[in-house]
């Protein structure tokens, strides 16, 4: 056994414990059910990516043959393949979007809104404007 790998291995295994310890302990609250199975794969993959990088060590450490094992390396790069992936849908939830009006709704007069000035619901101060 290289006790050098050994050690990165048990490192990585602690980045991995540390990983989803910090992420389960940030307040998420998702709005639909998708959103929910998107952030439980994003955590899934985001931990499961340091303890496959920590088996990939160990395995090195371990075998006689490590050339043998080199093919393991495609599972950590599938799941930061995979946290990309639903961190880039996450954040195309469209939450602060108007959609329109509820078409279940049952209020009876249609007529439009008042538009909202652009840039208040989402945390950004708004454009200015030059009047000449």
């Amino acid at each position: 056994m290289k006790a050098f790998d050994a050690v990165v291995a048990g490192l990585l295994a602690l980045g991995g414990v540390r990983s989803l310890v910090y992420w389960l302990r940030r307040p998420y609250h998702p709005a639909t059910f998708r959103e929910r199975m998107l952030y439980v794969l994003n955590l899934t993959c985001r931990a499961g990516f340091w303890f496959a990088l920590a088996a990939f060590f160990l395995a090195w450490a371990v075998v006689d043959e490590p050339q043998t094992v080199g093919g393991f390396i495609v599972l950590p790069i599938a799941l930061a393949g995979g946290q990309l992936l639903t961190g880039f849908l996450i954040s195309r939830e469209d939450d602060g979007v108007d959609r329109g009006a509820d078409p279940t709704s049952s209020s009876g007069d249609d007529t439009p809104e008042e538009p909202t000035e652009i840039g208040r619901s989402n945390g950004h101060a708004p454009e200015a404007r030059v009047e000449p």
